[in-house]
C-alpha cells in the first residue's frame, strides 16, 4: 500500500495502472509494482477479476493477483518511474496484512477478489 507524500489527501492506495496492448495482467501487475513500488515481484496466483465502470463512465476489468518477493522491508518511500502521470511523485510505502481488511481511498473492489 502506498500513500502520496506530498498529497496526503489522496489517500491510501495500492499499485495498479493500466494493462498494454498485447499485455499479459500478470505482466502488468509486476510491471506496475516494480514502477510504482520499486518492488521486483512474482505472481504467486491470480485472485480474479472485477468488471466495473472507470470515472470516465468506461466499462474496464479489474484483475488483482497475490505476489510474492525477497526483498524483505517493511516501509520505505520510492521515487515513481514510468513515464506515466505519477512519474517523479514520492510514494511512502509500507505492507500490511489482509486481516483486518485495509480501507482503501478508491478501487476498494479488490477486497471482494480475495
Amino acid at each position: 500500500m502506498f500513500e502520496h507524500r506530498d498529497f496526503p489527501d489522496a489517500g491510501t492506495q495500492v499499485p495498479a495502472g493500466t494493462v498494454d496492448h498485447d499485455e499479459d495482467p500478470a505482466d502488468a501487475v509486476v510491471r506496475e509494482v516494480f514502477e510504482e513500488a520499486g518492488v521486483e515481484a512474482r505472481v504467486v496466483r491470480g485472485l480474479g477479476f472485477t468488471d466495473a465502470l472507470a470515472p470516465s463512465g468506461e466499462p474496464r476489468r479489474n484483475f488483482f493477483f497475490e505476489l510474492e518477493t525477497d526483498e524483505p522491508r517493511d516501509a520505505w518511500e520510492h521515487i515513481v518511474r514510468g513515464g506515466g502521470e505519477d512519474d517523479g511523485m514520492v510514494f511512502v510505502c509500507r505492507l500490511v496484512p489482509l486481516t483486518p481488511r485495509p480501507e482503501l481511498i478508491a478501487d476498494a473492489d479488490f477486497l471482494g477478489a480475495l
